[in-house]
């Protein structure tokens, strides 16, 4: 039974393990997957923003230089006419005035003609430094110029800083340029800015940059609530997944317990009669035994032989010899309390244990009972069957308080009962 129990508790300690360990790795999917989605859309957010960039740097260097195509198309008293760098200048300011504020751009360089385009900033002064690298000395085409980029927040917005340079990629653009840098106006700007004066510049050299600024919170905002919509879901399906799994488990635990019910009763009944059988009866006296010691009551025990079994197995056949077992079980319980414990000890020998007093003289009653009604003639088969009962008795405690004593005592009374002519009963004394 002690090692039952401990495989019982094994069973459920494993079964307790597994779905925990179950509902650990669901939940630990459920949290990797999470992150996946979190990280993947933030570089999709990334890549859109950066996309978004990138076509207003086209736009705007596209206007630019249809402006600056005309504009040298248009005869010289139209001279008042704003010089390229500064209508880029005027349409990023209306640009920016009419977009939502979803996004801006502005033209700026550290050789401005505007006060209003100069570095400002730590993003604008380390993404110009940026540039500069990719800047050359003697270019000879056009320069692939690597955009710079990194998120910030603006007055508590996401926003994506995104810089892109401008060169001087014409002629004649680098000529204007040049010369606004010999005026004294610019020169004195120069200086007061801290910047060297007298630029000069080679065809396709850094002139200026772009920075265009791409406000990411409102598709943060809504990604976020797909996300803890996408989490709310994954806990769901990882609650489901893991309550699924519980029922699995529980379901099998259920039939582990019916299975083993079963065999353990199976192991504790004889098949034929279905009384206990010894191992069954044994477990059973034991606990009455104690119960009826902690109590001070007395215990009987009746040890049954059936006289003429054998020839009625060697005269009708084993079958008949089943059905007489059947019947004698059936007899012996409705003489009995349901209290008492009724047994197959084996082959023709039947067990009985009662409770009660020590004064008691049930246990003679019931014997002769016994005795009386299994003498009667029984009729299987169309075959009439005679047998008859010789019973032992043991009395706890003035026989012994072990069960394997008393049991012991009651063998030696019946076959002392045998020895007197059967159909006959003996309470065991020192004598027997």
């Amino acid at each position: 039974m002690i090692t039952d129990l401990k495989q019982k508790r094994f069973c459920k300690g494993t079964s307790s393990f597994v779905l925990v360990l179950l509902a650990v790795i669901i939940l630990l999917v459920g949290i990797a997957n999470y992150s996946i989605l979190v990280w993947s859309q933030a570089r999709i957010i990334e890549h859109e923003a950066t996309r978004v960039a990138e076509v207003v740097t086209s736009h705007a260097l596209s206007a630019r230089s249809v402006y600056s195509t005309q504009l040298s198309e248009v005869p010289m008293h139209f001279s008042e006419l704003p010089i390229p760098s500064e209508f880029l200048k005027l349409v990023a300011r209306d640009v920016s005035a009419n977009n939502m504020a979803s996004y801006s751009y502005t033209p700026l360089s550290l050789w401005n003609l505007d006060s209003n385009q100069g570095l400002s900033d730590d993003f604008q002064y380390w993404a110009w430094e940026q540039l500069k690298t990719q800047d050359q000395d003697n270019p000879t085409a056009p320069i692939d110029w690597q955009p710079v980029k990194r998120f910030e927040r603006i007055d508590g917005v996401k926003t994506l800083r995104y810089m892109v340079a401008d060169g001087a990629n014409s002629e004649s653009c680098v000529s204007c340029h040049n010369a606004y840098e010999q005026r004294k106006d610019i020169i004195d700007r120069r200086v007061g800015a801290g910047v060297e004066p007298g630029k000069q510049w080679q065809q396709y050299q850094l002139m200026g940059a772009l920075e265009i600024q791409v406000s990411v919170d409102k598709i943060e905002a809504l990604a976020s609530s797909q996300s803890k919509l996408t989490l709310l879901l994954v806990l769901i399906a990882s609650a489901g997944g893991v309550l699924l799994v519980g029922l699995i488990i529980w379901r099998d635990l259920q039939k582990e317990k019916e299975t083993s019910a079963f065999f353990e009763q199976e192991a504790s009944f004889d098949p034929l009669t279905r009384l206990l059988n010894r191992s069954g009866m044994e477990r059973s006296a034991e606990a009455a035994l104690q119960k009826s010691q902690a109590m001070g009551a007395g215990l009987s025990v009746l040890f049954i032989d059936l006289d003429g079994f054998k020839p009625v197995n060697d005269t009708y056949g084993h079958d008949v010899g089943d059905e007489l077992l059947i019947i004698i079980a059936t007899r012996l319980k409705a003489i009995v309390r349901e209290s008492d414990i009724v047994a197959r000890m084996g082959g023709d020998e039947f067990l009985i244990l009662m409770e009660e007093s020590p004064e008691s003289e049930r246990c003679h009653e019931v014997a002769r009972q016994l005795i009386s009604l299994l003498s009667q003639p029984i009729l299987i088969r169309q075959h009439p069957v005679t047998v008859s009962a010789s019973i032992g008795i043991s009395r706890s405690p003035e026989n012994g308080l072990e069960l394997s004593e008393l049991i012991r005592k009651a063998d030696q009374a019946m076959y002392e009962a045998k020895s007197k002519g059967r159909a006959n009963y003996v309470c065991y004394t020192e004598a027997v």
